[in-house]
């Protein structure tokens, strides 16, 4: 089990991606274009996928909206998580530890050991989970309380003065509406003769490349 854990072992993580290995069975050759051809029973797969997944969850704000929070965090609204966003941290800032007894943690912030801070814990390496207490837009920075588990121990870290920079808003785990139903995408043509020479296949002279995208729902709710 510990190498083919069942399915159900990922559904109780946070931080599950699929990784695929590409192994080349010739020589690449310096600054030639590697492409990777998904098939029709991907595309098929895919499409079923998109027409019928909802988020899991009652969301409240839309990707697009919760991406547009990085353009104005100092906008103390978006600060309160919801049930679609939450507050990050730039990993490896080193801050005074704080307990969760501290008397503004309880009666300010409301965190306790069961709070869904713990729980995002290791969602990414490169982020940390963290709570906006103030800020100074003047100087651009703001004080946070980080989320850390040390040995079992749940404790906060405390930085004052962290760059605004360090500081982004996200989407809770499964619970971006990215993939929904009425997301608008796109599909540009592109005819293989136009393609520059490296990126050109042999043998396949004529013929038109579907190139899809994705720009977000249509409509915020």
């Amino acid at each position: 089990d510990l190498i083919h854990p069942p399915l159900s072992h990922y559904t109780l993580k946070q931080d599950v991606m699929v990784v695929l290995d590409f192994v080349a069975t010739r020589d690449i050759a310096v600054d030639e274009e590697v492409l990777v051809d998904y098939g029709e029973s991907w595309q098929e797969a895919w499409d079923q996928h998109v027409a019928h997944w909802v988020p899991p969850k009652d969301t409240t704000a839309t990707s697009a909206k919760v991406s547009a929070m990085n353009s104005n965090k100092f906008d103390t609204d978006n600060w309160t998580w919801s049930n679609s966003h939450f507050t990050t941290c730039r990993d490896g800032i080193d801050g005074e530890a704080v307990s969760l007894e501290d008397g503004f943690v309880k009666e300010h912030l409301g965190i306790d050991s069961h709070h869904l801070g713990f729980e995002l814990l290791g969602f990414d390496s490169r982020r940390v989970p963290c709570i906006v207490g103030q800020a100074n837009k003047e100087a651009g920075t703001m004080s946070v309380f980080y989320f850390v588990e040390d040995d079992g121990t749940r404790f906060l870290g405390f930085v004052k003065d962290l760059p605004a920079t360090y500081l982004s808003f996200l989407s809770l785990p499964l619970s971006s509406d990215q993939h929904r139903n009425d997301g608008h995408r796109f599909v540009h043509e592109v005819e293989i003769q136009n393609f520059p020479e490296i990126w050109k296949v042999e043998g396949i002279e004529h013929g038109t490349i579907h190139l899809r995208g994705f720009e977000g729902p249509l409509i915020n709710i």
